[in-house]
């Protein structure tokens, strides 16, 4: 079985192939599509939910059984028929090429696997045994989000617009964008979401945001300084 390193991949706009249309295609179709995949959609049935992204216009669907050379140009391929002959020959026509393959509940033939996942907001938490046991991931997802709640999907974004001040502050090193990063990720912000005082926790990261910059900067740590030694004089 191999052993799987985790990555995040960008889908948008690149072909997908989903060779089979059952229960867990149609788990992945949601997530293929919310990431930007243009998918094709093999099978002689399809569930529901492929018929309706069909009249939608969001997908492409042939309602037949796969043929070699379907596959093809494909930049991630998904193989989940009810034959496993089927699904390790596609497998095989693929992998021949570095092609990007999935084979559904069978980890010895797959060189891409799915991680459980939490989404909030822009955060993404994954959980993933390795292919062992798909079902135990599954648990801790569930635990994992009585845990972490909509609050970090708030300080993910908010986040996100920190990020891109610092990046337009000339001067700064990466270290210490990563110090403003840090000081408002350790700071109440957290907790005021977790609140939904939304407003007072946006204020409260954007002021420990602007302290913690002044004490980065020539004229803050002289007006520190210089209040310092006002303090120990008086």
């Amino acid at each position: 079985m191999p052993s799987f390193y985790p990555l995040c991949i960008d889908l948008s706009g690149r072909s997908v192939v989903m060779i089979g249309a059952g229960a867990v295609a149609t788990s992945r179709l949601p997530e293929l599509l919310r990431a930007g995949a243009v998918v094709r959609v093999i099978s002689p049935e399809a569930a529901a939910p492929f018929h309706a992204a069909f009249e939608e216009g969001r997908i492409e669907l042939l309602l037949r059984n796969w043929l070699p050379g379907d596959e093809a140009g494909a930049f991630l391929v998904l193989a989940a028929t009810n034959d496993s002959t089927v699904n390790r020959e596609i497998y095989r026509r693929v992998a021949e090429r570095d092609g990007l393959i999935n084979v559904c509940d069978d980890p010895a033939h797959c060189n891409v696997a799915f991680a459980s996942r939490i989404e909030r907001g822009p955060m993404i938490l994954s959980i993933f045994s390795n292919g062992v046991s798909p079902a135990l991931s599954r648990r801790i997802r569930r635990d994992l989000e009585n845990a972490i709640g909509p609050e970090y999907g708030l300080l993910g974004t908010l986040m996100g617009e920190l990020r891109v001040a610092a990046r337009g502050i000339a001067g700064l090193a990466p270290e210490q964008r990563q110090a403003l990063m840090e000081a408002v990720v350790y700071s109440e912000a957290l907790s005021l979401f977790r609140e939904n005082r939304v407003e007072d926790a946006r204020a409260h990261a954007w002021a420990r945001f602007h302290q913690t910059l002044e004490t980065m900067t020539p004229a803050g740590r002289s007006r520190r300084r210089r209040l310092k030694s006002e303090v120990q004089t008086a």
